[in-house]
């Protein structure tokens, strides 16, 4: 037995270098005793997937990474003795990537033990000592300490990151072959996501092949615990679980983000895990003991224990009852994980409150009763059955009226949804829905769903109450749907009209707008294609206007951005302004804006003023849309300049014929009066107008007015503001003839004005008048037109 000397001896491998320096006993084991090596071995970097290679370690001793360092060793090749240093950067032990690892390395003869060993990952630290005997055997004691969980790559990742600090102790005694060690830790402040498990407390035991499990977690909401055993060598578990208040549907989110955030499922029960840990054979027994579903504020729980089994790839539902107000369903079947098949049976009543659960706008009442089955596959589903309505109400809140007393069948059919007739009432009429819907599995399809109705008491527009017959069509494909058909105006009245008084104290308070562009918005691009047809049935009512029209519109567009395009012709109507009754003329409204909705109006109507002496016929004329100002005509019989004409509507009875000269004569005089007339109206309508409203509803009248003014009309010469006002109350007769009775509070005339008028034809009306002087007219009034 010769020996082998090597001084300085350097290796390279890539950028790894082993350098030797030292002897070695050449063929083995020496007879004579010596010493078979006494050398230092350094290292730079150099892999250790080398030196296991080379002292025959590559079963057991999984660490692979760059070594640094430097080992003295001496004595027998079968019982080395030495010591050294090592540093490891950045290895991979068993499969998990490590930062770093170092230990101080005493080579025992038997095997070398490990002191000082530290790993770090993360924030984590490892520390401990550990002996690994030549004959595979070991003994190790670790610490883990501050251990970041979501930084363990071993562990598998759910759909939301881990969080948590992990601090273990790992301790073991045993063979390779055979191994045997403990682990005892706790994990604090575990979260998946944003869900809390809390902490959780872990006892893992493997002796002889069999790993023994003991793991319980809690949380001011959660607790879990887990007890059994697991074969080591075919995985062939016995575990059982049981969890208690677990929320469920944040972890079914994860997977399906489209769940409603205002949906919950809170869960109590146990499990029992069996046979080998693969997907196609291993079995789960569980039972739910307490089951509370919450979609928004309809609330569900079991009734009596939930029993479901896996086995085989293969979910079976036997038992599954869930109850809540007005809900009773029963719910069995399978489910294959393997080929995605379903067969499942759901029977029972359901509460359609539940409906919000699913549309968060939509409102429901009443019961249906389900007799379903869903089979197909996950991506390819197929309901039939059919599901009885009874007594039910869906209204979606952002609509004014909704369906109710829906009692009928909806049959659910291969490929398709139908609607049997359904009877039902919208605002107070009776209403039909008919039809069918087109279904890809759980996708809608094509649309032709039919509603329709009679009588219907509609709050649309705001501002309107209308009696309308509809028939309407929901068609086209469900991803851009029209919705189609014709509505039959039989009455609609806009309740509070026009108010012509509206001043200095109206506030904030705005009288209704026919405004059908501002809507809230649709996810669905729905369009629009519906024909308004209002013979004579359009009215408008208050105390200072009465208008019947008729009107044929056509709604086009999409419901964000609706198209109103038609006219309306007013065919009869008067206006009550200033203690004065403008009847109608002619009136039209157009629209043909196709970029928004803006009526254009043309209106005429006028009114027979009487003064000492005379009676004037005045004509108002007022074009334009309602986005601008409007364009006002004022004419009158005899002529009159325009500011006397407006002057007489104010209440100036004084003799127009004089005008020119009491101006000439005094023109701030006449300019102060004009003002006070404005100004008294404008400070005072508002207050005068709710008076009025008051006094109409408390005594039957139709029309009450109060028309202020800070000069007496009647004076001739008055420069001196003198309060007072006029009291005008109207009364319609008939359908023919109107009375109004008229009188000054103060100044110095206060007789009272009486006007009957009486409309014997449209062509023809007679007015008797007893007026302040206490003389008495009778005027006739003759339309003809050109």
């Amino acid at each position: 037995n010769g020996y082998l000397e090597g001084s300085n001896g350097l290796f390279r491998n890539g950028g790894g270098e082993f350098g030797v320096d030292g002897t070695f006993s050449i063929g083995g084991s020496r007879v004579d005793g010596g010493e078979e090596i006494n050398a230092v071995i350094t290292m730079a970097s150099f892999p250790t997937s080398n030196i296991r290679t080379a002292f025959g370690l590559e079963e057991g001793y999984l660490i692979d990474g760059p070594a640094t360092g430097e080992v003295r060793l001496y004595g027998p090749y079968g019982g080395m003795f030495g010591y050294g240093q090592v540093v490891l950067d950045q290895p991979t032990a068993y499969g998990e990537p490590i930062d770093t690892a170092s230990a101080g390395l005493r080579f025992e003869g038997s095997g070398v033990r490990l002191d000082g060993f530290e790993m770090r990952k993360g924030t984590g630290t490892v520390t401990g000592a550990a002996f690994i005997g030549w004959d595979a055997s070991y003994v190790f004691n670790w610490d883990v300490r501050d251990l970041e969980v979501n930084a363990v790559d071993s562990i598998p990742a759910p759909p939301e990151p881990l969080s948590g600090v992990a601090n273990f102790n790992i301790a073991g005694v045993g063979a390779f072959d055979n191994p045997r060690y403990e682990i005892r830790g706790t994990v604090v402040d575990l979260f998946v996501g944003e869900e809390e498990i809390g902490q959780v407390t872990a006892s893992l035991n493997v002796r002889d092949g069999l790993l023994t499990v003991n793991l319980e977690g809690a949380s001011s909401t959660l607790a879990v615990s887990a007890t059994g055993q697991v074969e080591m060598t075919d995985m062939l578990a016995d575990v059982r679980v049981r969890v208690t208040n677990a929320s469920l549907a944040p972890y079914v989110r994860m997977f399906d983000p489209r769940l409603s955030p205002y949906t919950s499922a809170v869960v109590s029960g146990a499990a029992r895990i069996q046979g080998a840990l693969q997907a196609d054979r291993v079995r789960i027994d569980a039972t739910i003991e307490q089951a509370d579903l919450t979609l928004l504020e309809y609330d569900l729980h079991n009734d009596g224990p939930i029993e479901l089994r896996l086995d085989g790839q293969v979910i079976d539902i036997d038992r599954l009852r869930l109850v809540g107000e007005g809900t009773a369903l029963d719910l069995s079947g399978s489910v294959d994980l393997a080929t995605d098949a379903l067969a499942l049976d759901m029977n029972g009543d359901a509460n359609l409150s539940i409906l919000r659960g699913l549309v968060p706008d939509l409102r429901g009442s009443g019961v249906a009763q389900l007799r379903t089955r869903l089979a197909g596959t996950f991506a390819q589903p197929e309901l039939v059955g059919q599901a009885a309505l009874l007594n039910g109400r869906i209204r979606h809140i952002g609509l004014p009226h909704g369906l109710e007393a829906i009692n009928g069948r909806v049959v659910f059919e291969q490929g398709s949804l139908r609607f049997d007739d359904i009877p039902a009432v919208m605002g107070g009429g009776a209403v039909t829905i008919g039809g069918r819907v087109g279904l890809a599995g759980a996708e809608l399809q094509e649309l032709a769903i039919t509603l329709t109705g009679r009588e219907m008491q509609w709050r649309y527009p705001v501002g309107f109450r209308s009696l309308v017959d509809a028939n309407l069509v929901l068609r086209g494909d469900a991803a851009a749907p029209v919705l189609a058909g014709t509505i039959d105006v039989l009455d609609a009245n806009l309740l509070e009209g026009l108010d012509l008084g509206t001043g200095l104290f109206s506030g904030d308070e705005a009288g209704p707008a026919l405004d059908l562009s501002e809507v809230a918005t649709s996810v669905v691009p729905l369009a629009l294609d519906i024909r308004v047809v209002a013979p004579s049935s359009l009215r408008m009512t208050s105390n200072a206007i009465r208008v019947v029209a008729s009107a044929d519109l056509t709604v086009q567009g999409t419901y964000d951005q609706p198209q109103l395009f038609g006219s309306a012709d007013m065919e009869s109507g008067e206006a009550f302004f200033e203690g004065l009754r403008y009847p109608l003329n002619y009136g039209t409204i157009s629209l043909a804006n196709p970029n928004k909705i803006e009526p254009f109006v043309n209106v005429e109507v006028e009114t027979d003023v009487r003064v000492p002496g005379q009676t004037y016929r005045v004509t108002v004329q007022a074009t334009g849309s309602t986005d601008d100002q409007f364009i006002l005509t004022f004419l009158s019989d005899p002529p009159l300049p325009e500011v006397d004409v407006i002057g007489l509507l104010l209440g100036d009875v004084r003799d127009p014929q004089s005008a020119d000269l009491r101006a000439a004569r005094s023109p701030e005089l006449a300019q102060q009066q004009r003002m006070q007339a404005s100004a008294a109206r404008f400070l005072t309508s508002s207050l005068s107008s709710g008076v009025g409203r008051v006094v109409e509803e408390s005594f039957g009248v139709d029309s009450f007015q109060i028309t202020p003014s800070l000069g007496d009309p009647s004076s001739q010469q008055s420069a001196q503001l003198n309060p007072t006002a006029r009291v005008l109350i109207g009364q319609r007769i008939s359908d023919r003839a109107h009375l109004t009775l008229s009188r000054a509070i103060s100044g110095a005339n206060s007789d009272l004005i009486v006007v009957l008028e009486y409309d014997q034809s449209d062509r023809l009306a007679w007015i008797l008048s007893q007026n302040e002087d206490r003389t008495y007219a009778l005027d006739f009034r003759v339309r003809h037109a050109f």
